[in-house]
């Protein structure tokens, strides 16, 4: 089933506000997203160098620049949409996008693999590839809104929560590859763990880590 635009708040282009606009993550949803993988990285870094001691002059002082980048980007990161352009920003990153070629917009709740679902907003051209794409779960549903009342496109997008595959179907292209097969992207990082690990194994043999 597909939206109506006028349910999404979508306003004629001629209406939208000269100034520019701009979306940073929501303070409240900040947090969650970053005790969850700080917690991991530091039992899989314990747990690591409890193995290997020697790992540990090179292990935590790369654990620890990944994840000051990781706080940082989350805090720092921001969207500023213009008349012409949509400019992302973070820590070590800046993307510019024409707004041109911007011709609708396609919001959807995806359900993602053992996890909780989220929103997730495409900013489309005439061909349906992807300009811009903002996952609701780092925003506040009422800056969603305004981001798209701001925008001042046509929305669409199925009515229930639909898989990477479904909304595939639905708009061929709009998902990249490794969303719409999740399971085969896990059976592929669980060999590729499999093998580091037979590797560490090897490698501490030889030189007396353990």
């Amino acid at each position: 089933m597909k939206r109506d635009p006028a349910v999404n708040g979508a306003v004629p282009a001629g209406n939208r506000p000269a100034e520019p606009f701009v979306l940073k993550s929501a303070p409240g949803k900040r947090w969650p997203i970053l005790v969850a993988p700080t917690v991991a990285a530091v039992l899989v870094s314990l747990g690591a160098v409890s193995k290997a001691p020697s790992l540990l002059p090179y292990g935590v002082p790369f654990l620890a620049v990944m994840l000051v980048l990781a706080w940082t980007n989350l805090f720092v990161a921001r969207t500023v949409v213009t008349a012409d352009e949509i400019i992302m920003t973070g820590s070590c990153y800046r993307i510019r996008r024409s707004r041109r070629g911007a011709t609708a917009i396609v919001r959807a709740i995806m359900v993602a693999p053992r996890g909780p679902n989220f929103e997730t907003l495409f900013v489309v051209d005439a061909s349906g590839k992807v300009l811009a794409r903002f996952y609701g779960h780092f925003y506040a549903r009422e800056d969603i809104d305004r981001l798209i009342a701001y925008l001042g496109l046509p929305v669409s997008g199925p009515g229930v929560p639909v898989t990477g595959q479904q909304l595939h179907q639905m708009y061929p292209g709009i998902v990249p590859w490794y969303e719409r097969k999740p399971m085969q992207i896990v059976g592929v990082l669980v060999g590729v763990l499999v093998v580091l690990v037979v590797i560490v194994g090897v490698l501490g043999s030889a030189n007396g880590w353990w």
